[in-house]
Formats: structure tokens, C-alpha cells, sequence
């Protein structure tokens, strides 16, 4: 559907609508942190098509990075060939951080 026009017009709705839901994210990991437990964070890498999604792919990173670190056994994980939906792009990675994160420690 992204190749319509309608899906065309989805896309743009929900970058324009991005700034806005990462700052309601931000907010609410401020007055929710995260409990002490193992958390891996995976976060879609792949090279931005423009510099809006640079611009916003560099914000969720950044949030990212911040959730991974608000725990002890936190981590962030990089899906370098996913450029939106991890689990569509690299379900394999998925499944071994999962795996990981599951893993009693030693």
C-alpha cells in the first residue's frame, strides 16, 4: 500500500505526527522508569531515505539508548538492515535477542 496514494499520504501523516509521539514517550519513561530487569532494546538502523527520517530516526536512538541504560542489565542492539519493522526485516534478530535477554545470567 505504500506505493498509493493513500499510503503515500499514511506515511506522511505519521511523520508528521512523530516529533509529537516521541515527546509523549520521553515524558512518560520520565515518571514510569523501568524496573530492574534484563531489557534489550532493538533499534532499526538501516540508512534514512530523507532527512526528516535521519532527524528522526537520530531522536529514536537517542530514546533508545536511554531506556537501554535506565537498568543495569539494559542493552540496545542495532537491526542495521531494518528500516521501520524489525520484525518484518529481521526476524532472526529478534528471536536471538530474545533468547539472550532470556538467559539466566551466569
Amino acid at each position: 500500500t505504500l506505493c498509493t496514494v493513500h499510503g503515500l499520504r499514511e506515511v506522511a501523516a505519521e511523520l508528521v505526527g512523530l516529533p509529537t509521539a516521541l515527546a509523549e514517550v520521553a515524558a512518560v519513561s520520565a515518571e514510569h522508569p523501568l524496573p530492574d530487569i534484563p531489557l534489550t532494546v532493538i533499534t532499526a538502523s538501516a540508512p534514512a531515505r530523507t532527512a526528516a527520517e535521519a532527524r528522526a530516526r537520530e531522536t529514536i536512538d537517542n530514546l533508545h539508548r536511554k531506556q537501554a541504560a535506565a537498568v543495569p542489565h539494559g542493552r540496545q542492539v542495532y537491526a542495521e538492515r531494518s528500516g521501520h519493522l524489525v520484525p518484518f526485516d529481521q526476524p532472526e534478530l529478534i528471536a536471538q535477542c530474545v533468547r539472550e535477554t532470556a538467559r539466566p545470567p551466569k
